[in-house]
């Protein structure tokens, strides 16, 4: 019986060195790190719009750049094919008054093409 006692308390005690190990401050900043670094990526994800129609026909000149989706009127058969664009318009009511453009997110295109 006395063995035992003295197995559970061994087990005990290394349950206790493992879980401690994990709760360390050291180990608790990494996964503050993540953490940030997660919230960061998610904060950057940017919300699609699609055009309503019927589309505008005239629109304010304000700049408020948006990365718009244009369809470039290219068909093909084999990949990789062009078939759509990132240009950057003045506003998203510029963006959708142009028939050929599906979609936008806010902001400028990037300066690589997306």
């Amino acid at each position: 019986m006395k063995k035992s006692w003295v197995g559970s308390l061994l087990l005990i005690l290394v349950g206790a060195l493992v879980f401690g190990c994990r709760v360390s401050p050291v180990n608790k900043e990494k996964q503050a790190q993540k953490n940030t670094a997660k919230k960061i990526a998610i904060s950057s994800i940017k919300t699609m719009h699609s055009c309503k129609e019927p589309r505008s026909q005239m629109c304010t000149k304000e700049y408020r750049p948006v990365c718009a989706e244009i369809d470039t009127g290219i068909r093909c058969y084999k990949a990789p094919c062009p078939s759509t664009k990132p240009v950057t318009k003045s506003n998203a009511c510029v963006a959708c008054a142009d028939t050929n453009v599906l979609s936008f997110v806010e902001g400028a295109c990037d300066a690589k093409g997306k």
